[in-house]
């Protein structure tokens, strides 16, 4: 692939200098290379690079971009200021005097703190996932100038996260501390309070780009537009088709209004793909187009026109190992046409999907490694409750175990007063004595709670001989323990789907019922875990990659598998509250499909996704148009040779006769007999002849003369 190979739309956009400029680009288009090149072309224009600033949203993305420029123009190039929007706040924050490095209060700090915290709470079953989803939440909330007090979480209870929240900034307060959300919030209160700051700051730079714009937030937005407000050559280069962070606070139609916000401003389309074959382009440009809210493209293969079609195939399933057996025979025969595994990933939704590709690259023995947090059921906090009864009824159970189930289900007992206990139905009972000083009733349900818990889980209450369907119908069955609702209403507090809970706990109670016994069961639990544990771990990046769509983004292979685009998943059930995220699903599809440059298997293994249906129906219409105009062109042919030969005129005796007319179903066609007696015509198509009422089709709109 040459990304240096100039196109018109390249050429202007690095020829465009003053203003304000918005580069509209498409997947594969070298948007990276063009922002360099632009770069380049401003210090040969005069421009002094220290006052030129190139603003990314990660790390990495400003590393790739110093590297690239290094690349094209030498080592000895003139170093540019290039870097991230939070690297840039914290620098005009300490350079203000306003912050020094001592106020920062890290990630892996804030990570750490979450951490300590939830894990203290008893009933918090996941912590890790938990904080990270309230951290997600709180910089939606700080960097979209959100009211804490009105948003609705989807990491929790609203109001456990609200206390969270209030927790933590106090925390931060106390401490003297400003995290990365801070940075941005601190630096525009800064900017917009100050005016010598502020006409310092709009001083230091001439020239602003900002890449990855379809990611940005309002604050972000705001930052940059006030940097640029005394010069106003801003440039923003992006692709809201692939705006897929509104999770993290991303608003793609900040991207879409800039052409409002600015409207002088120049618009430049970079149309031109150069990753991919035709049919990939073809199929990703149907998908996308279905989509309301987005600037409009004429999506090219560069590749196509030069040839170059590759190949698009969708397929479905009626199960997910038939889809995988699918994946695996394909893997094998483009390998043995020379596609290297490396240039091979297979793609889904969600990391709760990578299970079994993972579990059946390693029976199969091919090369693989995977970016994803991969688990498995086992690992997960579900079956550690389960796991911890089972120990404690079998005898070999910890004071940890006691403790961890303790209130799963909730019997609202005091972790404290349990600390010492023995486990024993008398020692549990007298543990639970406190509760005789607040009232009586307490203690009743505690000691109907307490003897249901020792009558299926108590001492000995279970062997490891025992067969698996013994341990769930304790935990389950009318006189079990209501660990089932449980889970259910963990789910609830969580956000979880609850059918997808309901659906995970069914499915591992159908897994143990295959094993003879709990011990062959518990065998089976710690061997798979550890295997998938070591798989997730593997440090060698080689093979077939194993990755969510969101972590494709950026990346390209020469064979794909879209694997699941199935209903409820692409898009995400729990995605379909309004149509922003409608779109924004159809956007990780697409994000999905052009990371291809050969081959492209979207794969189905159960109910068929909406996104095809609307996609086979497109289709189907295009051909249908197709067919029509093939039809039309060859009566076209005939009616003019039929006229040649003087078979057709417009008789005067009868003026209806010959004359060439449209049907709003049949297409075109002309008249070849009038039975006035009847009150009929026939037209012929080309397909065969048909009768019509006369004048009724005309009077009606059936008919329509169109020549």
């Amino acid at each position: 692939m040459n990304l240096l190979k100039p196109n018109e739309a390249q050429e202007k956009a690095i020829e465009t200098l003053k203003g304000p400029v918005i580069l509209i680009s498409c997947p594969g288009s070298g948007k990276t290379t063009t922002l360099v090149r632009r770069i380049h072309h401003l210090i040969e224009s005069g421009v002094d690079p220290d006052r030129i600033l190139m603003v990314t949203f990660t790390n990495a993305a400003a590393a790739e971009m110093k590297v690239k420029y290094q690349k094209l123009f030498g080592g000895s190039a003139p170093s540019v200021p290039m870097m991230t929007i939070h690297s840039l706040c914290f620098n005009i924050l300490r350079m203000e005097g306003a912050y020094s490095m001592d106020s920062l209060y890290s990630e892996q700090e804030k990570r750490d703190y979450f951490m300590r915290g939830l894990k203290k709470l008893s009933w918090v079953n996941d912590a890790w996932e938990l904080s990270q989803s309230i951290m997600t939440e709180i910089s939606i909330i700080k960097n979209n100038y959100i009211d804490p007090d009105t948003y609705i979480p989807t990491s929790c209870d609203k109001q456990v996260f609200r206390k969270i929240m209030g927790s933590y900034e106090k925390h931060k307060e106390t401490l003297g501390k400003i995290d990365f959300d801070d940075m941005l919030l601190k630096c525009l209160e800064l900017l917009e309070s100050d005016v010598r700051i502020r006409d310092r700051w709009q001083d230091r730079f001439d020239y602003i780009q900002c890449d990855e714009y379809q990611d940005t937030n309002r604050i972000q937005r705001d930052i940059l537009y006030l940097l640029a407000g005394r010069h106003r050559n801003l440039c923003v280069v992006g692709d809201d088709d692939q705006s897929i962070y509104m999770f993290r606070g991303a608003l793609p139609e900040i991207m879409l209004q800039f052409p409002e916000d600015y409207a002088n401003a120049s618009s430049i389309s970079m149309s031109t793909n150069y990753r991919s074959g035709q049919a990939i382009v073809d199929m990703a440009s149907r998908l996308i187009a279905m989509n309301r809210h987005r600037f409009p493209k004429d999506f090219i293969s560069e590749r196509g026109q030069n040839g170059t079609d590759g190949l698009a195939v969708y397929k479905k399933f009626k199960t997910h190992g038939a889809q995988m057996d699918f994946v695996l025979k394909t893997i094998k025969k483009r390998h043995e046409k020379g596609v290297p595994y490396s240039e091979m990933a297979v793609i889904f939704r969600t990391n709760r999907q990578a299970g079994l590709p993972v579990s059946e690259l390693a029976k199969n023995e091919l090369p693989f490694y995977t970016t994803e947090a991969v688990s498995s059921v086992y690992d997960g906090w579900m079956f550690r409750g389960i796991a911890a009864y089972i120990r404690l009824a079998t005898g070999t159970g910890s004071r940890d175990d006691l403790l961890y189930v303790l209130n799963r289900p909730n019997r609202f007992l005091a972790e404290s007063a349990f600390a010492s206990c023995e486990y024993t139905a008398k020692s549990m009972l007298a543990a639970a004595g406190y509760l005789k000083k607040d009232a009586a009733w307490k203690y009743q349900a505690a000691e109907k709670n307490i003897r249901t818990w020792m009558r299926n889980f108590g001492p000995g209450t279970l062997t490891m001989t025992d067969h698996p369907d013994k341990v769930f119908e304790k935990l389950a069955d009318p006189l079990g323990i209501d660990y089932d609702e449980y889970v259910l209403s963990y789910a609830k507090f969580r956000n979880f789907d609850e059918k997808e809970t309901k659906e995970e706990f069914q499915a591992l109670r159908k897994e143990a019922s295959a094993f003879d016994t709990i011990e062959e069961w518990l065998r089976h639990a710690r061997s798979e875990s550890i295997h998938i544990r070591e798989v997730s771990r593997k440090k060698d990046r080689t093979g077939i990659q194993i990755t969510t769509m969101h972590k494709a983004k950026g990346l390209e292979w020469d064979t794909v598998f879209v694997i699941d685009v199935n209903e409820d998943i692409v898009p995400h059930k729990n995605t379909l509250e309004s149509m922003a995220q409608v779109e924004e699903e159809r956007r990780l599809l697409y994000v999905a499909m052009t990371r291809a440059k050969n081959a492209l298997y979207i794969l189905c293994s159960g109910k068929e996704s909406p996104f095809m249906k609307q996609m086979k129906t497109a289709l189907e219409k295009e051909e249908e148009q197709r067919r029509r105009a093939e039809l039309n062109r060859r009566l076209e042919e005939e009616i003019a040779a039929r006229k040649a030969a003087g078979e057709l005129t417009d008789a005067p005796s009868d003026p209806v006769l010959g004359l060439v007319v449209m049907h709003r179903n049949f297409g075109k066609g002309y008249i070849t007999s009038v039975d006035n007696d009847k009150g009929l015509i026939t037209v012929r198509f080309v397909d065969k002849e048909r009768s019509f009422m006369y004048p009724q089709a005309f009077d009606r709109g059936f008919l329509s003369v169109i020549e």
